[in-house]
């Protein structure tokens, strides 16, 4: 059995990006295996956005979003203060409002299963 419930590959800046639905179990062993709680985890250096199958929601999925939009900015390895976060994740959201959504339809879609 494939360990990724539902999948969908998006490109974004023209890196293509995979959103990963995961079986509680299977998400709880990668990225819960301290005990915490996520529901969603990002990991850029791999391209890949995981959720947990009982736990994600809308505002979830826009949330990881905002990380993969920040990863794929210039400013990845600059130690910004956190004013500067704050005025970079604004101009992010403001130059990708509608890849967002749409993005994040898509994703919802897909998990929903209305493909």
């Amino acid at each position: 059995m494939n360990k990724y419930t539902k999948s969908i590959t998006i490109s974004i800046k023209d890196r293509n990006w995979s959103f990963n639905l995961l079986a509680d179990k299977t998400f709880d062993k990668l990225h819960n295996c301290d005990g915490d709680s996520r529901c969603a985890v990002t990991m850029a250096n791999q391209y890949r956005v995981d959720f947990r199958k009982t736990d994600w929601c809308f505002e979830d999925i826009i949330h990881e979003l905002g990380h993969v939009y920040k990863a794929m900015t210039e400013t990845v390895t600059a130690d910004l203060t956190p004013l500067q976060v704050e005025e970079t994740m604004c101009q992010i959201i403001a130059k990708n409002y509608f890849d967002i959504g749409r993005n994040a339809g898509l994703i919802t879609e897909k998990f929903f299963g209305r493909e």
